[in-house]
């Protein structure tokens, strides 16, 4: 994944695109989460890391569940 490798703009980009195209993919927003997180936002961090819970994804539940201060 391109943030991985420190782009994170070019990743936003793609994450971005696919969310468009299918707005119930849950691990996008985990994904783009992820990327929020390791740029310091954590304001859009939260708010997608939520929705990936709310979509049914169980990793995005779990980060939320052993964090529960980070996300309020």
């Amino acid at each position: 994944m391109k943030s991985d490798l420190g782009n994170y703009k070019g990743a936003l980009i793609d994450l971005n695109k696919a969310l468009e195209i299918d707005p119930n993919l849950a691990y996008g927003y985990r994904y783009r989460a992820k990327n929020y997180d390791r740029q310091g936002n954590m304001t859009d961090a939260c708010k997608d890391m939520k929705k990936a819970s709310s979509l049914g994804d169980e990793v995005a539940t779990r980060n939320l569940e052993m964090n529960p201060g980070v996300c309020k």
